[in-house]
């Protein structure tokens, strides 16, 4: 097997591997901020 498609299939890795941990990193900061805005409704409600 030539190297190029071993390089191709790694570049396509590492792709995915940022693309998982774009998604992670988007719905933990959704998350966050879902959590901070009902803390802050409760806090202004008191």
């Amino acid at each position: 097997m030539p190297t190029p498609v071993s390089h191709r299939w790694k570049q396509l890795a590492w792709y995915a591997a940022l693309a998982v941990a774009a998604v992670v990193a988007w719905r933990l900061i959704a998350r966050l901020i879902e959590i901070a805005r009902e803390r802050w409704s409760s806090r202004r409600s008191m």
